[in-house]
């Protein structure tokens, strides 16, 4: 291994080691400040001497001066304290913990290629040698050396098992192999089927032949001769196509049962408990606690269960922002609760359990619970509508971006972003979130989550001309539903479910495809019902289609503004299919209702919208476009070529058109051409949006008469929305 080789992996090696000492410090300060027991102290001031001085031998293996020299100092202060000669006062455990933090700082310096000794480690070594300066509050104590070694603790007389570190990249890659070894498995059992159906018709094929030899014989022809040799070369081929069928069953059992323990070790592997997740959050607490004049308990239950250790590391955040957030928000100050004749001190409850194929994570206060009366005033100003009157709507709408019922903007919980960032990071786990609230007796925030993102279970939809996938987990049921049982229930469509209304959606419709029934409209609908945050909804789908095993991919950064779907999969076919994510389908009909089937929507039951049309081969780009500018107000038509478009454009009247540019059948330039030779679609303006960045291609976009070009690596939904806004 080359030099340079060597130093990167060493590197490598020692941000994975600072990270667990790191861990291991913040952990033992944590215990050492609650600590009563002379004993148990002891026994933690030598645990935190040796991590100190292994994290300062491992920074000097790779040079990291900084670190070491804290460490150093970090040695001298946890001596002083074992040998009684310093006292653990307040003061002492805020630089302790300043220490821990600089040093994970300095650790994510250099992991970004910076230099460690910048930022919050200048003030720190600072600090340290100041403090290295003061003298100690215990005069006339004997100084005793500070051991530069510590002792090593006897080695176990047998060794049972070897732990070795794997790099988390490493099991990603794996666990990706694995699941494409599950898809090429599913693809075996399509080959299965054809060999099967292929062996039908050649016993079938010669039956008929043997048949016919009789038949010629009867009639004695000539021909029995040779139509008996082809049913004995036919019989042949069966017997020939019968063992190859044989020995490609027996290697697909083989590949089967190999595939799936290996994707269930991989998996074993990945899986971390969950109190990995709560990590931090006593020591969030503990700094909570001190800038406050509050008190609360910390109690985290279910840490034994395990997790996909992905799904471990985005729920992180989100945890320690929803404890921040019941801190700052929820629980009231020391004075406050006794006022109310509760106990002076808090309660945070962090907890997880399992439910079927799922996590559920609960974050609880015993709080005031939310302020909704401050939601309304919230609502007012956003212009909610029927959320104003419906709490339960109400509640949900604290996810939103600039969402905060606080009166006071403080240092913990900022200025109104959070929560919707942890409704997105939730979101993109495939899970959902909800809250509940009880005025005086506090919230609880519900995570559902599933135990892990690469593989799911689904239901496989048809709608339109595309196919979609439902995850298994929301699946309440299917069922039909005759039109003349859907309901307007305060402006939308429902249909009653134990005697709950509904949602229905018309699924083609919102997920911006088109829909193939009869436009005179079905007397029934199929219709899937979804779990979606805190209650259900009724997707009118074309028809359900199987369930299947599938490895989800996700959508990518371009196309992380698609909150309507969870990510993408492909199909044993090779079928392209966008698997849906039910909560952001609620979190959007909050926003703008139902829609539905034309059969089924009141034709009175809005006023008129500006209607758009966009057109783009892409399903995915398509839908993201439709969505933004749906949820935008729009009413939006789709196309996904050029010809389809224009053939729309002649029957339907639309205020704007939003197209790719290369497209099959009539791309986007020729498309808008032909609007411009058009009497009645001249003055339609044309945004196109595309990937062809050149200024070549801009002006030969803009000379066909386009009215605005958006290049797709630059685009957003709002650079959208405003050029849209501007056309119209």
């Amino acid at each position: 291994m080359e030099r340079k080789d060597l130093i990167k992996h060493l590197m490598a090696t020692f941000q994975g080691e600072l990270r667990e000492l790191v861990r291991d410090l913040e952990r033992d300060l944590l215990r050492l400040e609650k600590e009563a027991d002379a004993q148990e102290r002891a026994e933690l001031l030598r645990k935190l001497f040796r991590t100190a001085h292994s994290l300062k031998g491992a920074a000097r293996s790779v040079d990291v001066r900084p670190i070491e020299t804290a460490c150093h100092h970090l040695e001298d202060i946890f001596a002083a304290l074992r040998d009684g000669q310093r006292e653990a006062d307040h003061a002492l455990f805020q630089l302790l913990y300043a220490a821990v933090d600089a040093i994970s700082e300095a650790g994510q310096r250099i992991q970004r290629g910076e230099k460690p000794e910048g930022g919050a480690m200048r003030d720190l070594l600072a600090r340290l040698a100041a403090f290295d300066e003061t003298p100690a509050p215990m005069p006339g104590s004997s100084a005793r050396p500070i051991p530069t070694t510590e002792p090593e603790e006897p080695a176990a007389a047998t060794a049972t098992e070897t732990h070795i570190r794997l790099p988390a990249q490493r099991l990603d890659m794996l666990l990706a192999q694995s699941s494409e070894l599950l898809l090429a498995r599913s693809r075996t059992g399509t080959i299965e089927e054809a060999l099967a159906d292929l062996q039908a018709r050649l016993t079938q094929t010669r039956n008929d032949m043997r048949a016919l030899v009789a038949q010629h014989r009867t009639k004695g022809t000539g021909l029995a001769g040779e139509a008996q040799m082809l049913a004995e070369n036919l019989g042949s081929l069966e017997k020939g196509l019968q063992a190859v069928a044989t020995g490609f069953a027996a290697n697909r059992r083989s590949i089967d049962h190999a595939a799936t323990s290996l994707e269930a070790e991989i998996r074993a592997t990945r899986m971390e408990p969950f109190a990995t997740a709560c990590e931090g959050l006593d020591r969030t607490v503990r700094d909570l606690l001190s800038a406050s004049a509050k008190d609360a308990r910390l109690i985290i239950e279910g840490g034994q269960v395990e997790i996909d250790r992905s799904i471990i590391a985005e729920l992180r955040n989100a945890l320690r922002h929803l404890v921040r957030n019941a801190f700052d928000h929820g629980l009231e100050t020391r004075e406050e609760r006794e006022a109310a004749g509760k106990p002076a001190q808090g309660r945070v409850t962090v907890a997880a359990r399992l439910i079927g194929e799922q996590v559920q994570v609960i974050v609880e206060d015993d709080g005031r619970g939310l302020d909704i009366s401050a939601l309304r005033k919230q609502a007012e100003r956003h212009g909610w509508g029927e959320a104003n009157d419906d709490e339960a709507a109400l509640i949900r709408h604290i996810f939103q971006p600039g969402v905060s019922t606080s009166t006071v903007v403080t240092e913990i919980s900022g200025r109104g972003v959070g929560l919707d960032a942890v409704r997105s990071a939730v979101e993109a786990l495939r899970g959902d979130i909800s809250v509940t609230s009880t005025p005086g007796a506090g919230a609880r925030f519900s995570i559902r989550l599933p135990l892990t993102v690469t593989t799911t279970h689904a239901l496989l939809v048809a709608c339109g001309s595309q196919i979609f996938a439902i995850e298994s987990l929301y699946v309440h049921r299917l069922m039909r539903v005759e039109t003349q049982a859907i309901r307007q229930l305060n402006g939308r469509s429902v249909i009653l479910q134990d005697g709950l209304p509904v949602p229905v959606i018309g699924a083609a419709e919102w997920l911006g495809v088109r829909n193939k029934q009869d436009p005179a409209g079905p007397s029934w609908l199929n219709v899937v019902i979804v779990s979606a945050g805190q209650g259900e909804i009724a997707l009118a789908i074309d028809e359900p289609l199987s369930e299947a095993e599938l490895v989800i991919r996700s959508l990518g950064r371009r196309l992380a503004g698609i909150t309507l779907f969870a990510g993408a999969t492909i199909l044993p076919n090779g079928r392209f299919a966008l698997v849906i994510n039910p909560t952001a389908l609620a979190m959007s009909l909050d926003q703008q209702g139902a829609a539905l089937h034309p059969s089924i929507a009141k034709s009175d039951a809005a006023p008129t919208k500006r209607r758009l049309l966009v057109v783009d081969d892409s399903i995915t780009t398509r839908t993201l476009e439709q969505s933004a500018l749906a949820a935008a107000g729009y009413e939006v038509l789709v196309a996904c070529d050029g010809a389809e478009a224009w053939a729309l454009l002649q029957e339907r009247d639309v205020d704007l058109v939003v197209t790719d540019v290369e497209m099959p059948h009539m791309d986007g330039i020729a498309l808008t051409r032909a609007m411009r030779r058009s009497e009645k679609l001249r003055s339609v303006p044309v945004v196109l949006v595309t990937a062809r960045e050149t200024e070549d291609d801009k002006t030969r976009g803009l000379e066909a008469g386009a009215d605005a070009y958006l290049v797709k690596s630059a685009f957003d939904q709002q650079r959208l929305l405003d050029t849209v806004a501007r056309m119209l």
